[in-house]
């Protein structure tokens, strides 16, 4: 209490409760905002709520990223059972996968004459995952004793070699041979070889890490064979490609794969090699994958696609720099060809789609036992429990929102005061909140709307199609009272139908307009074109869309209520009402605490007249004697 409030102290009296049964009509007045301000709230709640029914209905059956159940596109009805057959027993030489869009459910395949296959290159030996000696009789002799130690994959033995009687780095290549094949084993034969062209000894084992230490006991050994200690076959992983290739940057602009140079791909000279792989594999327009085998000491690349038309092309200074001029290996590309229902047909890949029927093929045949018979069966069960599924959401999704439409405010239950709240416990409040959140959307027009243009949408008919919702045993019920809009489906008239008629079917709910849903000038020849699942969707976004259309709308209850996490959340109708509300309750509280004070002030005046006129009188007494 501030301290300039006199509460009594002469007069007796209670000021505060007097101030405050003073004040009630004003409190009055703010608790009958805040209760407005309050329903305000609670109706935004209760729009979300639908617009949360209606969002959650559009991501289980309208969703590309849920094929299983999206409606839109058929894959919901794509549910079959595929079975290859050769010789009356099922084979692996091809696959296939069926979808809603078949013309056909059986097929036949006469031949598989080649299968597809991508232009390949395999690169001469690089000579970059090898030890090499210098030319180790440049100097006409070579030291009585040889001794070093030799490691393979950490395995470490130490080769002592007399050389009397030899002559040449042929027989001395076949000497160290045979000592490791003594250390190593058998298994080890070949590790080193010897290069006549250059006088020089090569170690290197296929897959494994071989690496040349000093002996103590002739250090003189490596410096003969002009090696470093520690030397090894992985060397080339830490050397850069001028290094390995005596590439310059200025080089790599000629060297091209596919037409796209080093050079473009972002690499130089000091690029290294894993670089190099890793550019020329991941670079989009270059279309190969590219690598460098150490086991073989070779390079390949391949066209990322399969098929004649898809080549790994390489200019003369990559194939020069890279191994791949005589003596590399091609492999040209080869196209899928087959014979189809008695066509011959050619694909560039292995894995097609034709007339709705996925093929892969996996093996050539000749036809020499007779036809591979392909036979692909609708699941009906399976797709008419997820047209039941989606009729069942569309009931519960349109009873609750036409419950809450239906229901009757208690206009006796207004939004609880604070003072009420204290009054009250918890169960009592929670009673009272749930009678008066009753009826907030009753008979709104924009939702009464949207659920009449659903029903109708289900009944229009759909260009294109002969069938009719109603044809597929799916019809609104008989019980208006209690079910109003909501579906009723006969199953033996809807398995007959998928039976018998399943492309339609699959059509009156998947068929797609060419015309968008943003193009309002188009809206009319999109609805007719457009299957049910298509038109529902279209609908609820008219309701709960976040984006603007030409006009600059957003969804329409999305204007009224917003949507949290979005931009909408304060962005709408309601939450500006409700500013626009606690507006007016602020400005009253400052006058409501103006009108207090001036009480206070008008009761503690008086308490000092009081105060004042009592003093008076004590003087007056006192000077009389009394």
């Amino acid at each position: 209490m501030p301290a300039n409030r006199i509460t009594g102290m002469v007069s007796g009296m209670d000021t505060d409760q007097v101030v405050k049964d003073l004040m009630k009509i004003e409190q009055a007045r703010i608790d009958r905002l805040e209760q407005e301000k309050t329903k305000t709230l609670w109706k935004q709640e209760a729009y979300r709520g639908v617009i949360d029914k209606m969002k959650g209905f559009q991501s289980k059956y309208f969703d590309v990223l849920k094929p299983k159940t999206n409606f839109k596109t058929g894959s919901a009805f794509s549910s079959f059972s595929e079975s290859v057959t050769l010789a009356g027993n099922s084979t692996s030489v091809v696959s296939v996968k069926g979808s809603s869009s078949m013309n056909s459910f059986n097929h036949t395949i006469q031949s598989i004459e080649q299968v597809a296959t991508s232009d390949t290159w395999k690169s001469n030996e690089m000579g970059i995952s090898k030890i090499e000696t210098q030319d180790v009789f440049a100097s006409g002799s070579i030291p009585t004793n040889m001794e070093f130690n030799l490691s393979i994959d950490g395995a470490t033995k130490n080769i002592a070699l007399n050389t009397t009687g030899i002559a040449n780095v042929d027989q001395l290549a076949s000497a160290l041979d045979a000592k490791i094949q003594e250390k190593f084993g058998t298994d080890y034969a070949g590790v080193v070889k010897s290069n006549n062209v250059n006088g020089s000894l090569e170690f290197r084992k296929a897959g494994s890490r071989v690496t040349i230490l000093e002996s103590s006991a002739s250090p003189e050994t490596m410096q003969w064979l002009g090696l470093s200690s520690g030397v090894s076959t992985d060397d080339y992983k830490t050397k850069n490609l001028n290094e390995l290739f005596g590439i310059s940057t200025a080089d790599m602009s000629n060297m091209k794969v596919n037409g796209v140079s080093l050079i473009d791909m972002g690499l130089n000279q000091d690029s290294s090699l894993v670089q190099l792989n890793n550019a020329v594999t991941n670079y989009a327009k270059a279309d190969v994958k590219f690598g460098y085998d150490s086991a073989s000491d070779t390079f390949s690349i391949t066209a990322d696609k399969t098929g004649t038309a898809n080549k790994a092309e390489m200019s003369d200074e990559f194939k020069n720099a890279f191994g791949f001029g005589m003596g590399s290996t091609h492999t040209e590309a080869k196209n899928a060809i087959l014979t189809i229902d008695g066509t011959r047909i050619v694909k560039d890949t292995n894995k097609f789609k034709l007339d709705g029927v996925s093929y892969s093929i996996n093996d050539v045949y000749d036809g020499s036992q007779g036809d591979i018979k392909i036979n692909i069966n609708k699941n009906t069960d399976d797709i008419k429990k997820h047209i039941k599924s989606f009729v069942e959401d569309y009931n519960k999704m349109i009873g609750e929102i036409k419950s809450q439409l239906k229901e009757k405010p208690s206009r006796s239950f207004l939004p609880l005061t604070k003072e009420q709240k204290e009054a009250m416990s918890e169960d009592e409040i929670e009673k009272w909140e749930k009678k008066a959140k009753l009826g907030l959307i009753r008979n709104d027009r924009d939702i009464e709307n949207t659920i009449n243009r659903l029903s109708q949408a289900l009944y229009d008919k759909v260009e294109g199609t002969n069938l009719r919702i109603f044809d597929i045993g799916i019809q609104t019920t008989s019980n208006v009272r209690e079910k109003a809009g909501q579906l009723v489906i006969n199953e033996e008239r809807l398995s007959e139908a998928l039976e018998n008629n399943y492309e339609q079917v699959v059509k009156l709910f998947s068929a797609e307009s060419d015309k968008s849903y943003k193009d309002l000038g188009g809206k009319a020849e999109r609805y007719r074109e457009t299957g049910i699942a298509g038109r529902v969707d279209d609908i609820l976004n008219d309701a709960v869309r976040t984006t603007r259309d030409s006009n600059g709308r957003k969804g329409s209850l999305v204007e009224k209520a917003g949507i949290k996490n979005t931009s909408t959340d304060v962005l709408n109708d309601l939450s500006t009402q409700m500013r626009d509300q606690k507006e007016k309750i602020d400005n009253m509280w400052r006058s409501y605490y103006k009108k207090e004070a001036q009480y206070y002030s008008m009761f503690s005046k008086m308490e000092t007249a009081l105060k004042q006129m009592e003093n008076q009188g004590m003087s007056f007494m006192s000077q009389m004697g009394m």
